[in-house]
């Protein structure tokens, strides 16, 4: 039996699909993060009068509090070589060949039959 042309498991299609995820992978993914630097929260009236005790009794103790920062993503995932910190796809995929990396990857490596 014969595979149809536009069938989904016809060679050419199964080629195209893995090729255009491997030229996906290689753009950057779109993810950004921001960081909000808030001030600090208010204390409540029993934190402050134990604050206040402390630092009467303690001589050269002082209290300085430090910003809360909130962070947030834009909701798109990274990709693998982003979040390790790779400028490109090829600069992480010489440092995967250069140390050998095999199981894990796996799909990022340069292709080969022995992978395939």
């Amino acid at each position: 039996m014969a595979v149809q042309k536009n069938s989904p498991f016809n060679p050419l299609n199964i080629y195209a699909l893995k090729r255009a995820a491997k030229e996906r992978l290689k753009k950057p993914s779109g993810y950004s993060f921001t960081q909000n630097i808030l001030p600090p929260a208010p204390l409540t009236e029993s934190e402050s009068n134990s604050l206040l005790s402390i630092l009467c009794n303690t001589p050269g103790v002082i209290y300085n509090p430090r910003d809360r920062v909130q962070s947030s993503g834009n909701g798109i995932e990274p990709h693998r070589w982003e979040v390790l910190g790779f400028d490109s796809h090829e600069h992480y995929t010489q440092w995967v060949l250069f140390n050998n990396l095999d199981d894990d990857h796996r799909v990022y490596a340069v292709e080969t039959e022995h992978y395939e």
